[in-house]
């Protein structure tokens, strides 16, 4: 079975797709690994913009809904394929196209890529809804995204209290300071001590 990433930002516009775009690449070029993204927004996401790719008919929540006879076959015609050989599910490219989708079925889903993938990265909009709750709990991995500013520290700490609230393992949540530079007007200690824990990983600005 493979892993489950699941990228989430503290507030819009930390990065969160750029990063899940880059972790996804390098897997797949530098690693070797068989890697799908999975843009999870649920209407006018920007993977496959950013990676140069047309946009597909289908996107993941076609997916999901047709959960019920989900196999390989099917998922090949949902597939849009970068030439870095990374796969990709896009997101839908009109708004309002899905009702809610069932937190189950985003699971059983989700719990077959990993069974066809070494990892499933997963680019989840900002906030924590229904979808992206369903998500986090079949990945084996959270990365909250934060920027060095207060409403990005506050709103990563909430989702963390709720996430160990929902008994998802401690250890698996990892905090990534994107845009990190020496001159911040928020140090790492402050950052850390708001948060109540290290941060994992920091990218320059």
């Amino acid at each position: 079975t493979g892993r489950v990433v699941a990228i989430v930002g503290g507030k819009g516009g930390t990065g969160v797709t750029t990063l899940a775009l880059h972790l996804a690449l390098n897997l797949t070029e530098r690693h070797n690994q068989k890697c799908l993204l999975v843009d999870q927004h649920p209407a006018l996401g920007d993977a496959s913009l950013y990676l140069g790719l047309p946009r597909h008919q289908y996107s993941f929540y076609e997916l999901v809904y047709n959960t019920d006879r989900l196999d390989k076959e099917l998922l090949q015609g949902y597939l849009v394929r970068h030439e870095s050989g990374l796969h990709v599910l896009d997101s839908p490219d009109a708004i309002d196209t899905f009702s809610h989708a069932s937190p189950q079925a985003i699971e059983h889903t989700l719990s077959f890529l990993a069974d066809n993938y070494q990892f499933v990265i997963i680019d989840c909009p900002a906030g924590m809804t229904d979808d992206t709750s369903a998500a986090i709990r079949q990945s084996d991995k959270v990365a909250i995204v934060i920027t060095p500013e207060l409403p990005a520290i506050r709103n990563a700490l909430r989702l963390v209290e709720y996430l160990v609230s929902m008994h998802y393992p401690d250890k698996d949540i990892d905090i990534v300071l994107n845009r990190h530079a020496k001159n911040s007007p928020l140090t790492d200690g402050e950052i850390e001590a708001a948060l109540r824990r290290p941060i994992a990983i920091k990218v320059p600005n």
